[in-house]
Parts: structure tokens; C-alpha cells; sequence
């Protein structure tokens, strides 16, 4: 049986790659492998894809020493989420009664510095400080359109008394430059048949476009042609997207639909797609909740704009 749902299937059949997709279906696997293991014990930074009680889709940033990603088994990871501030919709979420659908999450996991990242998907709840999460699927990705960054270890994170919050319908002024400069975001969807997911998208300064208050763009690039996240756009076009100011440290999370989703095509010539996006709502936090971190240098694969 194939790993790939109706929506993945879709696309990669838009973009010609279908066969390529089915040959790479062997490396999603329904638990942690010993080098996955060690991968996520290494680990400061990840990204984490939850879904409200209306549908709404939310990616949380979390930061912390290596360890505070722990497997406590091949199907099991327990997150200190200490550091994550408690005003953030994750806990919310969480919280939240309702459908499985509301538990169910995407994470993460990215070495910057290393270029290297790692999903997991699966089922997420809340015990006090503690994430614990039930792994039903993981995969590594490919290094592409990673930029080189590390933590800034001078810098200690703040406490959850210099963090400020707001929130609002559009984005204003500050959230366009944000976005505008940004070179790195955090995305996350969710198709039923395949569970929540995030993942991680790159490109030079620029490369995200804020078309007007309620609206953004975002290219498709070359991936590794399996088509995660378009898939599940396909079905649900429910997204959330995660902006990072990594000399802040401070973060700009967004709610809203995708649209006009045109995947990267090879059978046009390597033609870029790209994805619009309808943004309902969004949340910003200030104060450096993610910390400092330095940049390095720009991926070797970033397309020239």
C-alpha cells in the first residue's frame, strides 16, 4: 500500500514525478531509527504543527539545549517545552476538547548549522512543561534552501516576563518587512487521511512576496518530490506559517487558506510553482523567545530571483 495519500498523488502526478515519489516511499518510516535517535537528542531548534478547534492550522517555534528533544523510545519523543511561552496556541490547542484531529501534529527538527532536518508525525498532547509526542510517521529531508545559522551561546533566552504578545486579522506594517526579508519560514498542513506536518522552507531575502495586508505568496522549489505539504494543501487548504526574526529572536505566526497552489513542474522545463495564501489571522511575540542566532552563510541552492 502506498505511503502517499489522494492529495500527495495529485500533485506529483502535476508536477511528473510520480514514479520518483513511489521510489522514495521507503524512507518514511513509522518509527525512529538509532541515527534519528542520536539526530534529535543533538537538536536546538524545532518547528511544530498543531490544528484548533475551528481547523485552523498553527506552527510553534521551540528552542532549547540538546536533550530537550528526547526519544524515550523508537515510537515515542517527550519535548521540554519550558521555553515556549505559555501565551503561544500550541497550549490552547492542546487543551482543547474535541476530535483526535485536534491531537494530531507535524514537527520539525532542524540543525542549521549542519543543514540537515528531520519529520515527525504523529499524535501530541500536553503534560505541564512536557510535550509528549506518539510518532506514526518520520523521514528525513533533503538539505536544500537550509540557510547556515548557529545559536548565539552569549545569549540566554528571556524570561516569560519580557515576552510581549499581540495579535490581529492582517498583517501590519512590521509583520510585512518580516515577511519581505525573510529567508527561512515553517509551514504546516493537515490532510486527514495523512495527519498534520511541518516542514521548513528557504530561499534568498525576498523570496516570500506580501502582495497586500490579507495576502502572501511563497515559490515552489525543487524538493524531494514526495509533495508533503502541497498534498495536503490539495485536500485542506488550511495552512499556518511560522516567520522567525532570528536576530530577535521574535516570532510572527499566521493562520489563513491557500490558494492558486501551482506545484514546481518538471514537465515544463523546471518551471517554478508557487502558492497564494489568504491570511485569517495572525500572532506575534516579542522579546527573543527563540533567541539569537547568526547568520552564515546562503544555501547553495538557492534560486537566483
Amino acid at each position: 500500500m502506498s505511503v502517499y495519500h489522494d492529495g500527495e498523488k495529485k500533485i506529483q502526478r502535476l508536477a511528473g514525478v510520480s514514479q520518483q515519489a513511489e521510489q522514495l516511499s521507503g524512507m518514511v518510516q513509522d518509527s525512529l531509527t538509532l541515527p534519528a535517535v542520536h539526530f534529535l537528542l543533538a537538536q536546538r531548534f524545532a518547528a511544530l504543527t498543531t490544528i484548533g478547534k475551528d481547523g485552523s492550522l498553527w506552527v510553534s517555534g521551540l528552542v532549547g539545549e540538546p536533550g530537550f528533544i528526547y526519544p524515550v523510545a523508537a515510537e515515542q519523543i517527550v519535548i521540554d517545552a519550558h521555553t515556549l511561552p505559555k501565551s503561544d496556541i500550541l497550549w490552547s490547542n492542546l487543551a482543547e476538547a474535541g476530535s483526535a484531529q485536534s491531537k494530531s501534529a507535524g514537527m520539525v527538527a532542524i540543525n542549521f548549522g549542519l543543514r540537515r532536518r528531520l519529520r515527525v508525525n504523529g499524535k501530541l498532547r500536553a503534560d505541564d512543561e512536557f510535550l509528549v509526542f506518539d510518532i506514526e510517521q518520520t523521514y528525513g529531508n533533503c538539505p536544500k534552501y537550509i540557510q547556515r545559522r548557529e545559536p548565539e551561546e552569549s545569549t540566554a533566552l528571556p524570561g516569560t516576563e519580557q515576552l510581549h504578545a499581540s495579535s490581529g486579522n492582517e498583517l501590519n506594517e512590521q509583520d510585512s518587512q518580516l515577511i519581505a526579508g525573510a529567508d527561512t519560514f515553517f509551514i504546516g498542513s493537515f490532510a486527514q487521511d495523512g495527519g498534520a506536518d511541518a516542514s521548513h522552507r528557504g530561499g534568498l531575502s525576498g523570496f516570500v512576496q506580501v502582495l497586500d495586508k490579507n495576502h502572501i505568496r511563497f515559490p515552489d522549489y525543487s524538493g524531494n518530490n514526495m509533495f508533503n505539504t502541497l498534498g495536503n494543501l490539495a485536500i485542506n487548504p488550511n495552512i499556518g506559517l511560522l516567520f522567525v526574526d532570528f536576530e530577535s529572536g521574535d516570532t510572527l505566526q499566521v493562520s489563513g487558506r491557500a490558494e492558486n497552489i501551482e506545484p514546481f513542474s518538471w514537465k515544463s522545463g523546471e518551471k517554478l510553482g508557487h502558492v497564494d495564501v489568504t491570511v485569517r489571522e495572525v500572532r506575534r511575540t516579542g522579546g527573543g523567545p527563540l533567541g539569537h542566532w547568526e547568520f552564515q552563510e546562503y544555501s547553495p541552492f538557492n534560486p537566483i530571483q
